[in-house]
């Protein structure tokens, strides 16, 4: 049976995951939420709530289904205990476009954008951003509310800490460990371990300085 859909927030985030969820089979309606309203709604067919907590229980009839769209990583992954708390379902979105092998673990709230790759045996924690083109390879363990932006690679074996933001088209070579609340920064091709709170930068990577 078909169901509702609400995205919190109205960004590029938001756009991304409206976009997806529209090419899914699971959702009869999909909504917007957002703290600050538009002047007009993402996509003309779309209703756009105000974020509002007397009116969770409502929303939550009709959209029992919600994804945390929010680029910062701690404040996505604190939306997500939230809403779950509250007895919502987070949604998992998957692209047709995208390749998740069988043998892959997905976490509750994640997306997986168009021409991503999630390879054999690899793990994504929850409300995780596995973003255009990126490519998680086989045996990855990525910990909740990571966000591997477009045109990453990911080799095998690769573990990464909660709330880490790999940047655009930045790649890591096998059986490293990438520490909790990192940044790497674009471009950047990481060859060593990580330790926590850190910026890492460069070809090779090399840390930059503590967050």
């Amino acid at each position: 049976m078909k169901k509702g859909l609400l995205i919190l927030g109205c960004g590029g985030q938001g756009k991304i995951a409206y976009d997806c969820a529209q090419f899914l089979d699971n959702y009869k309606k999909i909504a917007f939420m957002a703290d600050t309203l538009p002047d007009s709604p993402p996509f003309f067919d779309a209703l756009v709530f105000n974020d509002d907590p007397k009116d969770y229980s409502a929303l939550q009839k009709e959209y029992p289904d919600i994804f945390i769209a929010i680029g910062n990583n701690a404040i996505r992954l604190e939306k997500s205990v939230f809403f779950m708390k509250l007895g919502f379902n987070l949604a998992t979105l998957i692209h047709p476009m995208a390749y998740v092998s069988p043998y892959a673990k997905i976490g509750k709230g994640s997306i997986i954008c168009v021409n991503a790759v999630v390879n054999t045996f690899a793990e994504i924690g929850i409300s995780n951003i596995i973003n255009t083109s990126a490519v998680i390879e086989h045996d990855c363990k990525l910990d909740d509310g990571v966000h591997i932006s477009p045109n990453c690679s990911i080799a095998g074996n690769v573990k990464i800490g909660t709330k880490t933001w790999v940047g655009i088209g930045s790649c890591i070579i096998n059986n490293l460990n990438i520490g909790n609340n990192c940044i790497i920064a674009a471009g950047s091709t990481v060859t060593q371990n990580i330790p926590n709170n850190v910026l890492a930068a460069g070809t090779p990577a090399v840390i930059k300085k503590q967050i």
